[in-house]
């Protein structure tokens, strides 16, 4: 987790668990990855999942570094750098 989210995370987690729903994370705003050379654009979606000894959350992490790339292409100009 980038360092900039480190210290709010803990909120934004117990309030995703006192309401559990199907999400994305970070809506209206990239987040990226912490490689340590490179910051490549994710999407980071969240899934409830109730089980019998609570509720567990599934998450998928998918990096949108290629469609970014190419939707640049198409609008004629390059990749935003984040």
């Amino acid at each position: 987790m980038p360092e900039r989210f480190r210290a709010v995370h803990p909120n934004h987690r117990n309030g995703y668990f006192a309401a559990p729903h199907a999400r994305g994370m970070g809506r209206g705003s990239n987040s990226s990855d912490c490689a340590r050379t490179a910051r490549n654009p994710d999407r980071i979606s969240l899934s409830p999942i109730q089980t019998e000894e609570g509720t567990l959350v599934s998450s998928a992490i998918r990096d949108i570094t290629e469609r970014k790339a190419s939707r640049a292409a198409d609008a004629g100009g390059e990749p935003a750098q984040e």
